[in-house]
C-alpha cells in the first residue's frame, strides 16, 4: 500500500495548479573530479539513480527502431545510454556531452561493458558540432534540460541542422506534468495521455515542433 507521503506527492502532481518558474542550474558543466566520480557511481548497477535509469531506458526504448541512429543529448557518464544501447542492439547511438570528465567516465564504462553500438563526442549544447546534418533518427535527453539556460536556442539548432529528418524526441525530465503554458512552441505542443508502466499513474505525451517531419516527445516534469 502506498505511504501517505507518496499519495500526497501524487495528488499534488496531479491536481496542483500552475508550475514554478524554470530556473536553470547555475553551472552547465560538472568538472570537479570528486563530483563526477560520485555522480557516475550513483548511476551504476546498485546506485541511487539505477532504478530511475532503468525506468527511463524502458521509456526511451519505445521510441527507438532497429537501424536508427540515436543522439543522446548531455549523456553524462554514460550509465543510462549504455543501458539503452544494450536494450537496442540493432540501433546505433551517439552520446554527446560538454564535460570531458564525464566523457572519460563514459568511455571507461564502455570499455568495461564492451558495448560496441555507441560512440561519444564532446559537444557544448545548443551546438551540435560533429553531428552531421539530417543524420539522426531519434533524440533522447534525460535529466539534462535544466542545465540549459536557453531552450529556444536548442530548438533553433535542430530546425537548422536536422530540419526534414524523421527524428523522434524522447525528452525525459523526471515528473508527470507538461511544460508551462507559454513555453517556447518549439519545445511544446498538443498533449495526449498515455498510461505509465504500472497502469496506475498517467503521463503526458507532447509533440515537439522543431521542423521535423515526425515528432514525438515524452515529457516528465520540469
Amino acid at each position: 500500500m502506498a505511504s501517505p507521503l507518496l499519495m500526497m506527492h501524487f495528488l499534488l502532481e496531479t491536481f496542483a495548479q500552475g508550475l514554478p518558474a524554470r530556473v536553470p542550474e547555475p553551472e552547465m558543466l560538472m568538472r570537479d573530479a570528486a563530483q563526477v566520480d560520485a555522480y557516475a557511481a550513483q548511476g551504476r548497477q546498485h546506485g541511487f539513480l539505477a532504478p530511475l535509469h532503468l525506468y527511463h531506458a524502458i521509456q526511451a526504448s519505445a521510441f527507438i527502431c532497429p537501424g536508427d541512429v540515436v543522439l543522446d543529448l548531455a549523456c553524462g557518464p554514460g550509465n543510462q545510454l549504455m543501458q539503452i544501447a544494450r536494450m537496442n542492439p540493432a540501433a546505433q547511438f551517439i552520446g554527446i556531452d560538454a564535460s570531458a570528465e564525464m566523457l572519460d567516465q563514459a568511455q571507461q564504462l564502455q570499455a568495461c561493458e564492451a558495448v560496441d553500438n555507441l560512440s561519444f563526442q564532446r559537444c557544448l549544447l545548443p551546438a551540435l558540432s560533429g553531428v552531421a546534418s539530417h543524420s539522426v533518427d531519434a533524440v533522447i535527453c534525460t535529466m539534462a534540460l535544466h542545465h540549459l539556460p536557453d531552450l529556444a536556442a536548442l530548438a533553433a539548432t535542430f530546425r537548422r541542422d536536422q530540419a526534414g529528418a524523421e527524428a523522434r524526441w524522447a525528452l525525459l525530465r523526471g515528473g508527470f506534468r507538461p511544460p508551462q503554458a507559454g513555453a517556447d512552441p518549439a519545445l511544446s505542443g498538443p498533449a495526449a495521455q498515455a498510461r505509465m508502466a504500472g497502469g496506475v499513474l498517467r503521463r503526458l505525451l507532447q509533440f515537439v515542433a522543431c521542423g521535423l517531419q515526425r515528432r514525438r516527445a515524452c515529457w516528465r516534469g520540469a
